[in-house]
């Protein structure tokens, strides 16, 4: 089966949530390259308003689904971080609570190594590494901090 007729047999949410996890993953990408990262905050702050929506859809594992599909797929490489930004947008626009965490550790050889994950419920969704504990956390964004 190609990934065309993959894409085709998918609900019609889910071809929507893969096309707004596309679109959001190059737009922060890009912004990432040009911007500053606070200029990026602003633009995530503003994406991540919801529209007020009572109900919480799409569920969790169908937007970590979305993000993870995209990055599996997609010519372009994505980063952690791009990919928990995406995340952390799609995540509030549903309604879900979430928190996008950002550490940092050194290598063996004493360089520093960045990572982005996003945490909700607890666990972490989105950028789970083996060696995440290494990581010591330097910022939570959450909504309120944007």
């Amino acid at each position: 089966m190609t990934k065309y007729e993959k894409f085709s047999s998918l609900s019609a949410a889910d071809r929507l949530l893969l096309i707004r996890a596309v679109v959001l993953l190059i737009l922060i990408r890009l912004s990432l390259s040009i911007f500053s990262f606070r200029r990026v905050q602003s633009l995530v702050a503003r994406l991540m308003r919801s529209h007020g929506r009572a109900r919480r859809f799409p569920p969790v594992d169908r937007i970590t689904w979305a993000v993870r599909a995209i990055g599996r797929h997609s010519p372009i490489s994505f980063t952690c971080l791009p990919r928990a930004l995406a995340t952390k947008i799609l995540l509030s626009r549903a309604g879900h609570d979430s928190t996008l965490q950002v550490g940092v550790t050194r290598d063996d050889a004493g360089r520093l190594e960045a990572h982005a994950w996003v945490e909700a419920a607890g666990e972490v969704i989105v950028g789970r590494i083996p060696s995440l504990g290494r990581f010591t956390p330097l910022a939570r964004l959450e909504e309120r901090m944007l």
